[in-house]
């Protein structure tokens, strides 16, 4: 009997990419610590919402289609196949795809000169993700809120 295994030559390595042992895992790994990151960009410095749900279900669904694709082409002898994962990541962040649900003080405890007293020190914002209903719980401090300018009535020249 022949030898059904030979070793790839250097030419036939420089370009290889094994799709058939692709994982998935690997690649959700990456994508959730994307997701985190961008997560973190959006709400904690932007101070806006930003919807995970829909990323990580957008992942989930784009490794499945990527799956399938490589299932359909894994028995033909001439392909070429790449695997092509882009997700806009930043357009769950989009404030056209959340709904403003409720607005609610955020009330602490201050110790002012010697006497406890409830003070008001920012807003709890809750959105609602209009693609999957997700709900989006935000607390801004006073001094993340911007304030509206007053329009002036009779400028100076």
């Amino acid at each position: 009997m022949s030898n059904l295994y030979r070793p790839q030559t250097d030419a036939e390595k420089r370009n290889y990419k094994d799709i058939l042992n692709w994982r998935k895992d690997d690649i959700m790994q990456r994508s959730l610590k994307r997701i985190a990151d961008i997560e973190f960009e959006v709400k904690h410095r932007k101070h806006r919402p930003y919807c995970t749900k829909c990323a990580v279900t957008a992942v989930e669904e784009h490794v499945e289609k990527i799956e399938k694709e490589i299932k359909k082409k894994a028995n033909l002898k001439d392909y070429q196949f790449q695997i092509n994962f882009e997700v806009d990541f930043n357009s769950f962040a989009d404030p056209k795809i959340f709904k403003l649900h409720g607005k609610n003080p955020v009330e602490e405890d201050k110790l002012i000169d010697g006497i406890r007293t409830r003070v008001r020190t920012g807003w709890w914002y809750e959105y609602v993700c209009i693609r999957c209903g997700a709900g989006i719980a935000m607390e801004l401090k006073d001094e993340h809120i911007k304030p509206q300018p007053t329009p002036i009535s009779n400028p100076t020249k």
